[in-house]
């Protein structure tokens, strides 16, 4: 297993960094089903995490379906509807759609959406995950963006104030991995080096970046 996955955060608590979209979890974390999340952020920063994590709330991982969105078809969404009108078989008792690089979405699944996340299920959670920002969700489809902006519980993950906390996260991990040789400091440059992007940080760790020479 990579460090990446291995060291992947399970729960809210161990998300670094994304203190105020964590909050807005926590507080409808009783409520989570019957919702959409769109969660925009750039590479790394945790946006699948996130959505693994809100997953979990809902539905055991083998009612979680993970999809890039450009993967999203017509006959595929709507089995997937189908398949939610039947009560959950495991401990939790919902499912989860996980659709990343949603900016991908085809114009006609966008506007099976608009129905589907209107009339969402309170057993269901859908979260889309994307490196877009702002009004320019989709990258083809030339629609207005609003209406489907309204169903969704939108969480802008920052990039802003990261740096030091993820040093200190990947140094630790370093040290479990016996991967660690350096100062705290050489932790920032290589988070300041990798734009933020943690997972690419963990990748040089793995390869032996941080050893001493």
């Amino acid at each position: 297993m990579n460090l990446s996955e291995k060291y992947r955060p399970a729960s809210l608590s161990e998300v670094i960094g994304q203190e105020k979209s964590v909050a807005v979890i926590e507080r409808m974390r009783s409520n989570l089903g019957g919702r959409a999340f769109w969660i925009t952020g750039k590479s790394g920063v945790g946006k699948t995490t996130l959505a693994r994590i809100i997953a979990s709330h809902v539905a055991d991982q083998w009612n979680t379906r993970e999809i890039v969105g450009r993967q999203l078809t017509v006959g595929s969404l709507r089995e997937l509807q189908d398949h939610w009108a039947y009560v959950a078989m495991g401990e939790k008792p919902g499912y989860a759609l996980i659709v990343n690089e949603a900016h991908g979405l085809s114009k006609p699944i966008v506007e099976i959406l608009l129905d589907v996340l209107e009339g969402l299920r309170s057993n269901t959670v859908v979260i889309f995950t994307t490196t877009h920002e702002g009004n320019d969700l989709f990258e083809e489809t030339k629609m207005d963006a609003g209406p489907f902006a309204s169903r969704c519980v939108c969480l802008s993950l920052g990039s802003q104030g990261v740096t030091p906390k993820f040093a200190k996260r990947l140094k630790t991990i370093a040290e479990l991995e016996g991967l660690d040789g350096r100062p705290e400091s050489e932790y920032i440059k290589l988070v300041n080096r990798c734009s933020q992007n943690f997972r690419e940080c963990l990748g040089r760790i793995e390869m032996g970046e941080m050893l001493s020479e």
